[in-house]
């Protein structure tokens, strides 16, 4: 809506407008083109998080460079700012600018959804990481010494030669039980540390997981 009325305001500036006006229009426009492309292509080689406007408005950055610049191409020639050889050469790349166009719209759309992808992984990461500590503490008994490593994680082997089981893992959080299968994370994980998930079955007699407070 905001684009459709400056549109028509621009319309009617450009229609009562002398030459030098029409050229300083344009070239304002173009100026604001090309810094909110510079914008999008700076932020392409960055994270998400660390975008020059955002996740989502670095995307959105890219797409409105992209048609604006197209958009004054246009009013130049329309308007008689540009004359000569730039008017010839605008409409004899007008087909090529065009490709372009869909071209970085599409990028443009693929990244904001990239993006948007991305930032609800780490709104999801955040939220485990913060309720990490209230959950339930795990307490895995295994037959056989298993590959349960992380921060907090320790292991105690339990020394009765007719045990029913052989180690104890203390350090464990429940993340959840889906399927019959427990997933667990280490008690000091965060979303920076690289800690995995822990995935065990819940129907062996090789593995037992306790849950306390």
């Amino acid at each position: 809506m905001g684009a459709l009325i400056a549109h028509h305001l621009l319309v009617h500036l450009m229609r009562g407008a002398s030459h030098r006006v029409r050229l300083l229009v344009c070239v304002l426009l173009t100026t604001l083109a090309f810094t909110l492309l510079t914008i999008g292509a700076v932020s392409l080689h960055r994270q998400a998080e660390d975008a020059v406007s955002g996740p989502y408005l670095s995307p959105a950055a890219l797409g409105a460079g992209t048609l604006l610049l197209e958009y004054v191409a246009e009013a130049a020639t329309r308007y008689g700012v540009a004359r000569g050889g730039w008017s010839e050469m605008l409409a004899s790349t007008r087909a090529v600018r065009r490709l372009l166009l869909i071209a970085l719209a599409l990028i443009a759309a693929f990244w904001a959804t990239a993006n948007t992808a991305q930032q609800h992984g780490l709104d999801a990461a955040r939220a485990i990481e913060l309720s990490l500590p209230t959950s339930p503490q795990a307490i895995v008994y295994t037959r056989e010494r298993l590959h349960i490593t992380g921060p907090g994680v320790g292991v105690v082997q339990l020394g009765a030669k007719d045990a029913a089981f052989g180690y104890r893992y203390n350090g464990l959080r429940t993340l959840a039980h889906v399927g019959g299968r427990w997933f667990l994370l280490p008690a000091g994980w965060t979303r920076h540390n690289g800690a995995t998930v822990i995935l065990l079955p819940d129907s062996t007699k090789d593995v037992r997981v306790d849950l306390a407070p």
